[in-house]
C-alpha cells in the first residue's frame, strides 16, 4: 500500500511540475477523497533562489585516447591551441620479422589518422614533431608542459597541410554525433578517416633496428622500451583556423627485404608502433583571453568554454531548504539552464553536447573512477522531451535536468547546515548501439568523458532564470 501510494504521488508531482512550473508555496492534498486520514499526503511547492558564477575547473581531465592538434580563434571566447604527446606500445620481446636489406632502413613516417575536425578546411597549417627526451609523468590532469619533456632544439619532421589535401578513406569509417548548424543540434553521422602523414628521419628507424640487434633488452618490456624511446610531441607552429581529432597515432618504419629465402627480389615491408591505452597520451591545451569570463557578468551570464575548464558553479540554498522542508520528503525539482543564441559567423563555437551536473567536491573522483551518470547523484542533461541521447533542446536552447531532488536530499543528509555547490561540466559520452527485433536502435552509455572539443555558450543566470521550484510531501500518520 505504502509503495503504491508513493508511486502515485511521484507521478502526480512530475505532472504538476510540467503544468505549473512557477507555483510557489501552495499546499494541497493528494488522494484525500480515497485515502484514510492517516494515509493522506500533504504536498508542498516551495520556490528558492539559486545563484551561479563562472569558475575554472582545476582538475580538467586531459588524458584521452584521441589526440587534438590545431589552433582555433573565436572572437567571443578567445584562442585555443591544441597539441599532444604520446608514447608507443611495444610488443614484449619485439624483433623485426625480417632482416632489412643490408641492415638499412628506407624511411620513417608518422601517420595521424583523424575522423573528426572543426574549423576552416582551407587554411594552411604546419605540424612539427619533436622527440621526447624523458618519460612524462603519469598524471591525467594536464599539469605538464610537453616542452619540458621534449628536445625542442631538434625538429624530427614538419608538414604543411590543409584538410582539403587529404582524401577520405572509403574502407574506414565511424559514427560520431556531430553538430548540425541548420538544426542546431547533434546528429549521428558516418564519417571517414583521413591520414596526415609526416616524414621523419631515417636515422630514427635505423636506431630502432640497431637497438634490436645490439641491445634486445630494450624491447623486453614496455618500461624498457619507454626508456629507450620515451615518445613524441606533436604540435603546430603555423596557421590558425582548424583542429583535427586524431583517433590513431602510428609510427611506421619501412625497409626492403628479399622476397623469400630462394628469391632475392626486394620487396617493401614495415613495422608499426602505435599509441594504445596501455601507454600515455596527454592533450596539452592552451587558451587565452578567457580571464574576462571569470569576472562577474554585468549582464547576468555564466559561461561554458571548452576545453579551458570554464563552467558554471550553481549554489543551491540547501541550508534554507533543509529548514523549510524539515520532516518532509523531497520529491521533485527540475533545473533548466538556458543559453543565448550562438554567434552567426561560420566558425563560432557550438554548444557542448551535454552538461553533467554533480557536486563540486565529487568532480575529480567522478572522472578518476570512470563513473557513468546514474540519474540520481550525477545528472546528464537532456532536451525538453527528456531524451537520454540529446543533451539540450535546440528550440528552447535549454540544458534540462529532470529532477535534482535526489542530489539535494543526499547533500542535506550529509551536510544539513551548508549550501550545495554544483558544477555543470561539459561532457561527451561514448556509447554502443543495439537493435531490437524491430530494428530500432538503442544507445548504451559506455563512458563519460570531459568534452575537449572547442565549444562554448553563454548561460542566463539572472535571478528570474535561477528560480528553483521544489515539490515535497509530508506523509500522514498512517505512513512511517
Amino acid at each position: 500500500m505504502r509503495s503504491n501510494l508513493r508511486i502515485l504521488a511521484a507521478l502526480l508531482f512530475v505532472g504538476w511540475l510540467s503544468f505549473c512550473p512557477a507555483c510557489s508555496d501552495d499546499l494541497t492534498q493528494v488522494g484525500s477523497s480515497t485515502l484514510p486520514d492517516g494515509d493522506r499526503n500533504t504536498v508542498y511547492s516551495d520556490t528558492f533562489q539559486m545563484t551561479a558564477a563562472t569558475v575554472r575547473v582545476d582538475s580538467l581531465y586531459l588524458r584521452s585516447s584521441d589526440g587534438m592538434l590545431g589552433n582555433l580563434d573565436d572572437p567571443a571566447f578567445g584562442q585555443i591551441k591544441y597539441d599532444y604527446l604520446c608514447q608507443f606500445y611495444c610488443v614484449q620481446g619485439f624483433r623485426f620479422p625480417h632482416t632489412p636489406h643490408n641492415g638499412r632502413i628506407d624511411s620513417v613516417v608518422l601517420r595521424l589518422r583523424f575522423y573528426n575536425w572543426t574549423g576552416d578546411a582551407r587554411v594552411s597549417m604546419r605540424a612539427r614533431v619533436y622527440a621526447l627526451n624523458r618519460q612524462p609523468v603519469r598524471s591525467p590532469y594536464g599539469r605538464l608542459n610537453p616542452e619540458d619533456y621534449a628536445d625542442m632544439q631538434t625538429v624530427l619532421g614538419t608538414r604543411v597541410y590543409r584538410l582539403t589535401d587529404f582524401p577520405s578513406l572509403r574502407n574506414d569509417s565511424t559514427i560520431r554525433d556531430l553538430y548540425n548548424a541548420s538544426t542546431r543540434s547533434y546528429q549521428p553521422v558516418s564519417i571517414h578517416g583521413r591520414d596526415l602523414r609526416i616524414t621523419l628521419p631515417k636515422s630514427l628507424g635505423q636506431s630502432f633496428y640497431d637497438e634490436t640487434v645490439a641491445r634486445p633488452a630494450s624491447f623486453a618490456t614496455q618500461d624498457a622500451f619507454n626508456r629507450f624511446f620515451p615518445g613524441l610531441y606533436i604540435t603546430t607552429d603555423y596557421g590558425t583556423g582548424s583542429m583535427i581529432e586524431v583517433g590513431e597515432t602510428r609510427l611506421l618504419i619501412y625497409y626492403s627485404r628479399p622476397k623469400s629465402a630462394k628469391n632475392d627480389t626486394l620487396v617493401r615491408d614495415s613495422v608499426t608502433f602505435r599509441f594504445t591505452r596501455e601507454v600515455i597520451q596527454y592533450n596539452h591545451i592552451r587558451t587565452s583571453d578567457d580571464n574576462s569570463l571569470l569576472r562577474p557578468s554585468a549582464d547576468s551570464f555564466a559561461y561554458v568554454k571548452t576545453p579551458s575548464g570554464i563552467c558554471p558553479r550553481i549554489v543551491i540554498p540547501a541550508a534554507e531548504i533543509a529548514r523549510k522542508t524539515q520532516g518532509r520528503v523531497l520529491n521533485a525539482a527540475s533545473l533548466s539552464l538556458r543559453f543565448m543564441p550562438q554567434d552567426a559567423w561560420n566558425d563560432a563555437l557550438v554548444p557542448p553536447p551535454f552538461l553533467l551536473l554533480l557536486p563540486e567536491d565529487s568532480a575529480r573522483a567522478f572522472f578518476d573512477n570512470r563513473t557513468i551518470d546514474n540519474g540520481l547523484l550525477y545528472l546528464r542533461s537532456t532536451n525538453e522531451s527528456n531524451s537520454p541521447d540529446i543533451g539540450f533542446d535546440a528550440i528552447t536552447r535549454n540544458y534540462r535536468f529532470a529532477n535534482i531532488a535526489p542530489i539535494i536530499e543526499a547533500h542535506i543528509r550529509r551536510n544539513p547546515g551548508t549550501d550545495l555547490r554544483l558544477l555543470a561540466i561539459p561532457i561527451d559520452r561514448r556509447y554502443s548501439v543495439t537493435t531490437d527485433r524491430n530494428n530500432q536502435p538503442t544507445r548504451h552509455t559506455t563512458a563519460i568523458i570531459p568534452y575537449l572539443y572547442p565549444g562554448g555558450v553563454r548561460l542566463r543566470v539572472d535571478p528570474a532564470s535561477m528560480k528553483l521550484v521544489l515539490l515535497s510531501s509530508q506523509h500522514g500518520t498512517g505512513l512511517r
